[in-house]
């Protein structure tokens, strides 16, 4: 049985104030998710051990040379050479390292602060398009796994663009945005609409897993 389903709605600029919250929330949840699979991924582990315990010995040996240098002044260190900046070098190096771990733990919460503003503008730049046309009405046609989207106003209809349904979909309220795979941080199809039912339910047609957005404050 081939699924054929149409809905539409009317979208305005307040409309369009909503799908913004749900889309930035939608948007940060996959962010966040991401930054915490990176960090707790093994790739990332293995690099951390490398720098830490690879850069603390350098930097020890490097002191240990500095200081032999500095008590020794070999026939071989030219006259120029600053034992004492290179000294302090390999200090902070080594200090550098073996902290490594506090300073990753700040960058990541530095890193999920500021992923909020990031997702915001992003969903400011997917829903541009949309904010330059209100008011308008989306008309969305499901045949099979094909979705066609039709941008209606007083001056006629246009055909916006047409996908194939597939991934795992984040639904609000005026919102449905649609990834290719539940890692993925850049959404494939993003629809606006008011009731959601009839979408819901050819999605769940299609095998589409469909959930709901943590939080959308």
């Amino acid at each position: 049985m081939v699924i054929k389903v149409t809905f539409k709605s009317t979208i305005n600029a307040e409309f369009l104030d909503q799908a913004h919250k749900e889309l930035s929330a939608i948007l940060l949840e996959q962010h966040l998710a991401f930054i915490d699979r990176w960090y707790s991924g093994r790739f990332a582990r293995i690099v951390n051990s490398i720098l830490r315990y690879g850069g603390t010995g350098l930097s020890i040996v490097g002191v240990l040379l500095s200081v032999f240098v500095m008590l020794n002044t070999p026939e071989w260190c030219p006259v120029w050479m600053h034992i004492e900046l290179f000294l302090l070098f390999f200090l902070v190096a080594g200090l550098f390292f073996f902290f490594l771990p506090v300073f990753e733990r700040k960058f990541r919460r530095w890193t999920e602060k500021n992923a909020a503003g990031q997702c915001r503008k992003r969903a400011v730049r997917y829903l541009a398009k949309a904010k330059k046309s209100v008011p308008f009405t989306a008309e969305y046609q499901i045949r099979g796994d094909l979705l066609v989207y039709f941008r209606g106003k007083d001056t006629g209809w246009d055909l916006a663009w047409h996908r194939r349904l597939r991934g795992v979909a984040f639904q609000g309220e005026a919102i449905t945005v649609i990834f290719k795979k539940t890692t993925a941080i850049t959404p494939s199809i993003i629809l606006l609409h008011g009731d959601s039912g009839p979408l819901e339910e050819a999605l769940q047609n299609l095998e589409i897993a469909v959930r709901p957005i943590s939080d959308s404050d």
